[in-house]
């Protein structure tokens, strides 16, 4: 199995691909750009991933092995984030930093030359999308509120229904494989499973951890954990403790030491 990440999102950063039986790393992009938010296209062929190199964040592809070049998917004046895959590969969703509104969600049809679609236009942040294994819906975080709070929107009709799944505050939310559960943070570090294996409104919802242990409550652009595909096992983010890290004492007047 493979995994792909980028080692930062701000200044010169690249994206890696990790092979997770040996422990292989491959780098995917070069250069003196930004390169961050990868994701798996749904056949496992592509990366796509966000990109500085022209002075705006656009979004890119690349072939998964590393052959080739990076293809230019949509560019904007707007720096845009990519977020996720549709399962049947048909389309991306991602973020766009609107100067007017702030943050927006928009799905790109890959499939075809269509102009993307706006799913989530309003005032304040609207981040982190995840479309639904069936792509039926997507979950997505919004300051619609005044803080980040869990949503749910059918998609690509709009019409069919949008739902709160969080009352706490939430973000960063992900689909459990079959689709019968959304996971989220709170913002007191705890991760949150909502039922929606009847649909929605969701009638429960249970605490699975507290104190979880993410390397940084940043609520924007960082990806923070990830869920293994029979939802059993989480992958976190933690943050790096060095314990070789050599500490350093600063002695003044030690001339005077040496008179003693």
């Amino acid at each position: 199995a493979d995994e792909v990440q980028s080692d930062k999102w701000t200044g010169p950063t690249d994206v890696w691909v990790h092979e997770t039986s040996t422990g292989a790393a491959s780098k995917l992009t070069f250069g003196p750009s930004a390169n961050s938010l990868p994701i798996w296209s749904a056949d496992g062929k592509k990366i796509f991933f966000s990109s500085n190199r022209t002075g705006n964040f656009n979004l890119y592809s690349k072939d998964a092995t590393g052959n080739g070049k990076e293809e230019v998917i949509l560019k904007s004046e707007n720096w845009l984030w990519a977020n996720d895959c549709s399962r049947d590969g048909r389309f991306l969703l991602y973020e766009e930093v609107n100067p007017k509104t702030d943050y927006d969600l928009w799905a790109l049809s890959l499939s075809d030359q269509k102009p993307p679609i706006p799913l989530v236009n309003m005032s304040g942040k609207q981040a982190h999308g995840r479309f639904s294994p069936d792509g039926q819906y997507v979950v997505y975080a919004s300051e619609e509120t005044g803080r980040y709070e869990i949503y749910v929107q059918a998609f690509p009709d709009a019409s069919r229904g949008k739902w709160q799944i969080s009352t706490a505050g939430g973000f960063r939310p992900l689909w459990s494989r079959d689709g019968k559960e959304i996971f989220y943070l709170t913002p007191d570090r705890q991760l949150i499973s909502a039922d929606t294996s009847h649909g929605f409104p969701i009638v429960s919802s249970k605490v699975l951890f507290t104190n979880v242990p993410v390397r940084t409550m940043n609520q924007v652009v960082e990806n923070l954990y990830a869920v293994s595909p029979d939802g059993q096992r989480f992958l976190v983010d933690t943050p790096l403790e060095d314990p070789t890290r050599a500490s350093i004492t600063i002695i003044s007047n030690w001339q005077q030491l040496l008179k003693k």
